[in-house]
């Protein structure tokens, strides 16, 4: 069977010369759709990769959710990688933010975490 190409999960936009927006706007974890063969979700070591990039790079890391959650163990990993920086770091709830999303919402201090006034949050 063919594989399909891997649609990008997450991205991340340079916001200024020091802040930069990282969207989680998938699910944690990745998967592949047994019908079409297309992954999808957020594959730790792409997002891995990707953040430490970012780390280097800015001052100020902007972590931005709409993910209805996933996999706790690729979860836990990419709470424990954002939680080591010694950047300042935000996080936003820009839509939901579900299960697994909902624990990486709170890598944030205190005072930096942010939803919209219309966002929707489970634990």
């Amino acid at each position: 069977m063919k594989q399909a190409a891997l649609i990008p999960s997450f991205n991340i936009n340079a916001i200024s010369a020091s802040e930069v927006d990282i969207k989680i706007f998938d699910g944690i974890g990745q998967s592949t759709d047994w019908w079409t063969d297309e992954k999808y979700g957020i594959a730790y070591e792409d997002f891995e990769k990707e953040f430490k990039a970012a780390e280097a790079k800015y001052a100020r890391l902007n972590i931005r959710i709409n993910s209805v959650g996933g996999s706790v163990h690729v979860g836990n990993a990419m709470y424990n990688l954002m939680a080591a920086t010694k950047k300042e770091i935000h996080t936003y709830i820009d839509g939901v933010a579900y299960s697994m999303s909902a624990v990486l919402a709170q890598v944030a201090p205190k005072g930096n975490r942010h939803a919209a006034t219309n966002a929707l949050y489970m634990l």
